[in-house]
């Protein structure tokens, strides 16, 4: 509940506070004399934007103060304690405007910012006025106005998280899908080139250099079979060759060591030297035969040699280039498979949540079609007492089409899944018998939108909650009757809610427990808006002049005397 609004140097209000009652409060005042800047600083204490500079003239710096008694259990008392802030502190919001810095926001005495207090602040005032009317118009606010009725908000989230949790892999599967498209031709040349390259059947580091030695061989192969021919014939076939020569050296050198002990070292020497030879002599000959067997074909190999330098001006510059350019690719294949992996694994993650969002929203729309009727006919009952015995309201639901650039999965049947669900729905009204129900926005009266305004905010409201409602010219296009049904109304509803209620009917300000006027002044040549509670007896003087005008007669008087007795 607001207790106390304070305000100083905003527009034309100078200085002034009000202290508000808990239950029906009346500002009333002539046209012009500043009402709306109460509506503007109570906005401006819950978090709106300012739009304009409303700073006094002359002065450096506005303030704006509100303190309001925080139920102990209610939703406003559990924020106030996540800001660990102590709600039986009450809630006390400071607001400072200034011609030259930054305006700042006080929570509790606390520095905070606008954002926070919109949030801490969003269910503890209503401002109901021509921002209400031009709202209702919007069909947009009729579905949510179905959903808090119903207390579907949180289901209503539900289905919105849902859909918020599913935008990020619909982007990241969007982009996968495009990745794999652009890489479709790289696919296509990766491939032709490993097919290339493993078809080529690369052995191993080297390959080429071996090659290219067996090819030197082979292009000299009859020159080095003759020369080892001639080798292995002098050292070992032909009558008188070196190993025998030097076997028989070897024997006589044996035969003399007897005689003297000192050529001992150099006939085992001799002796060591043969077996070398015949060893090496034994290799020749293994080459000379392996020449005489090697069936690999000097065009083989220069054939093979032509494919490896083919592939390593391609690949290379080195055969050690080209294998590692292989297993690169093998490497980059590997990874744009997994590509398919992930898209398949989001999508059947989207379809999933796809499931999960059907099965919400149909709950949601269930829900919502069956409280419809509750919903109207608690408002059409309103509206009787109001003066519209013959009205009627239906709310008329039409499923949300998907589009041509809807996601697949965001739809069913046609039928689109948004963050509020998949119905479009609309209050239509006729206010006498034999009219077709219409859209709001098709009503003539202002007096009839007014009405219906005021039925919505009772319905919605009946169950009382503690919330400060603001009805801002709530008379307007009516009179007579129908104003004082208009104000019998806001009296039962301030039962339950703190009613602010600024008002030109009689009829109205009739039912207030308490009675502010706003007057416009002059003051040392300055004006200024000032802001006066009034007693019983001023208050008869300020119903007299809502009923008269200018000019008040003794009649007029007694009238307002009445009319404050009726009530």
């Amino acid at each position: 509940m607001l207790q106390e609004l304070s305000i100083q140097n905003f527009a034309l209000i100078e200085d002034q506070t009000i202290t508000f009652g808990p239950q029906m409060n009346v500002l009333s005042g002539e046209t012009g004399a500043g009402k709306s800047m109460i509506i503007e600083a109570v906005a401006l204490l819950m978090g709106s934007r300012l739009t304009a500079n409303l700073i006094r003239t002359g002065a450096e710096f506005a303030q704006l103060e509100a303190f309001f008694d925080i139920s102990p259990k209610s939703d406003i008392a559990r924020k106030m304690r996540n800001l660990d802030l102590n709600p039986e502190e009450g809630l006390f919001v400071r607001r400072i405007l200034s011609t030259t810095g930054r305006p700042k926001i006080y929570i509790n005495n606390y520095l905070a910012t606008a954002q926070t207090l919109g949030e801490l602040t969003q269910d503890l005032i209503s401002i109901s006025g021509q921002h209400a009317h031009q709202r209702l118009l919007e069909e947009e606010t009729h579905l949510f106005t179905l959903d808090t009725f119903a207390n579907l908000l949180d289901l209503r989230n539900a289905v919105r998280f849902k859909t918020n949790s599913m935008l990020p892999l619909i982007r990241q599967l969007s982009q996968l899908v495009e990745t794999k498209k652009h890489q479709q031709e790289k696919i296509e040349s990766l491939s032709f080139q490993l097919q290339e390259l493993s078809e080529a059947a690369l052995i191993a580091p080297g390959e080429d250099d071996l090659l290219s030695q067996q090819r030197t061989r082979l292009k000299n192969i009859e020159t080095i079979h003759n020369t080892l021919s001639e080798s292995v014939n002098s050292l070992y076939r032909q009558p008188g060759a070196i190993v025998e020569q030097l076997t028989l050296i070897a024997r006589q050198l044996e035969k003399i060591i007897p005689l003297d002990s000192s050529l001992e070292a150099i006939g085992a020497s001799f002796q060591e030297i043969g077996f070398q030879l015949e060893d090496a002599t034994s290799s020749l000959e293994k080459h000379l035969r392996s020449l005489e067997l090697n069936g690999q074909s000097l065009e083989e190999i220069e054939s093979r040699l032509t494919i490896l330098n083919r592939l390593k001006r391609k690949y290379g510059p080195s055969l050690d280039d080209v294998i590692a350019r292989k297993e690169q690719i093998s490497s980059e294949l590997s990874q744009i498979s997994i590509i398919d992996e992930e898209i398949s694994k989001i999508q059947n993650e989207l379809i999933a949540h796809q499931k999960e969002l059907s099965a919400l929203c149909q709950q949601l729309s269930e829900k919502r079609h069956k409280a419809a009727k509750q919903l109207c006919a608690k408002i059409e009952a309103v509206l009787k007492t109001l003066q519209m015995p013959h009205a009627r309201l239906i709310m008329a639901f039409a499923p949300i089409r998907a589009k041509q650039d809807t996601s697949f999965y965001f739809q069913e049947d046609e039928i689109a899944y948004t963050s509020t669900g998949m119905d479009r729905a609309a209050f239509r009204f006729s206010a006498n018998p034999g009219e077709t129900e219409k859209p709001l926005a098709q009503i003539a009266s202002g007096g009839e939108l007014s009405r219906v305004v005021l039925a919505i905010k009772v319905v919605l409201n009946e169950k009382g909650s503690g919330e400060t409602i603001i009805f801002d010219e709530v008379d307007a296009g009516i009179g007579g009757s129908t104003a004082e049904a208009i104000g019998k109304k806001l009296k039962e509803l301030s039962v339950f809610h703190q009613i602010i209620c600024i008002t030109h009917s009689a009829q109205i300000a009739k039912f207030g427990n308490l009675h502010f006027v706003i007057e416009k002044q002059i003051r040392n040549g300055r004006t200024q808006t000032h802001i006066r509670f009034l007693s019983q007896e001023d208050r008869v003087h300020e119903i007299a002049r809502m009923i008269g005008g200018a000019t008040i007669t003794s009649a007029t008087f007694e009238h307002a005397k009445e009319l404050l007795l009726s009530q």
